[in-house]
């Protein structure tokens, strides 16, 4: 009855969230953390008992498994924690019907990280080996300015101009045609800096970006792109609470609570 209460709180949120994750997925990520945490306990209460050599060989493996699979399920629900949390900060009239689900949502999230750590203890407990560190990637060289620095331009420019929730904007080139408005659909490059001036992506690294103002883009980033026409360049800085805020993705170099800044030359609009 529990998992059925929670569908029905996250069904049909696709028409008031923009999530990087879906309903479908944190539903199966909650069920998950429940379902593991009793079997858990299951391994505690039977720790004493006598075990088959197909038992014993079968834990290590299934433990590890559900050590990685309650990884990815923590992620989920702290991405779809933050989306909610940064579509309350964006539209507060939603706050009445969405902060009801940041409780059920953190709960499951925190039990599915305890989840990881037991499991994994008790996987290394029965036999599994220990992890074996990956060995670091190759550097990256995709131009200039690409990783430590200084940014190429400064913030305390006058120029900048502050608008919704802290998000400032700065049209170096303005461009002409049809000004992208929320629901546009784009083509643009970037380069993505932290305020050191390290860029964690880039339209050299990762292709020009092509998608729809307001749907799946960080809010600070689609409210900087609003009002840009095509030829333009635009930097916009970003807060971290209108960026990834406590939840960068995973990988993504970004640290939590960054506050993110982007140049953005807009190649076509509707």
């Amino acid at each position: 009855m529990e998992s059925l209460n929670f569908r029905l709180y996250v069904d049909g949120l696709e028409d008031r969230t923009i999530p990087s994750v879906t309903p479908g997925m944190v539903l199966a990520a909650y069920v998950h953390q429940e379902i593991v945490a009793d079997e858990l306990r299951g391994v505690v209460e039977h720790l004493g008992d006598l075990k088959t050599a197909q038992t014993l060989s079968f834990l290590p493996t299934h433990l590890r498994e559900r050590a990685d699979s309650s990884r990815a399920a923590f992620q989920t629900l702290g991405a779809y924690l933050h989306d909610l949390q940064t579509e309350i900060a964006a539209n507060p009239a939603s706050a009445a019907t969405l902060t009801s689900q940041l409780g059920p949502i953190a709960m499951a999230e925190y039990q599915a990280s305890i989840n990881a750590v037991y499991a994994e203890f008790y996987a290394l407990a029965f036999g599994a080996p220990h992890r074996v560190p990956p060995p670091p990637p190759p550097s990256i060289d995709n131009g200039p300015n690409f990783g430590s620095g200084s940014l190429p331009f400064s913030l305390t420019d006058p120029n900048f101009v502050t608008i919704a929730n802290g998000v400032r904007t700065l049209d170096v080139t303005p461009g002409t045609g049809t000004a992208l408005a929320t629901g546009s659909r784009f083509t643009a490059k970037y380069t993505g800096f932290l305020t050191d001036g390290t860029v964690f992506d880039s339209s050299d690294k990762s292709g020009n970006l092509s998608g729809t103002v307001g749907t799946n883009l960080v809010a600070g980033f689609s409210a900087g792109l609003v009002g840009m026409r095509p030829g333009g360049v635009r930097r916009i800085d970003i807060p971290a609470a209108q960026g990834y805020g406590a939840n960068p993705p995973p990988g993504s170099n970004i640290p939590p609570n960054s506050e993110l800044v982007f140049e953005v030359t807009l190649l076509s609009s509707p």
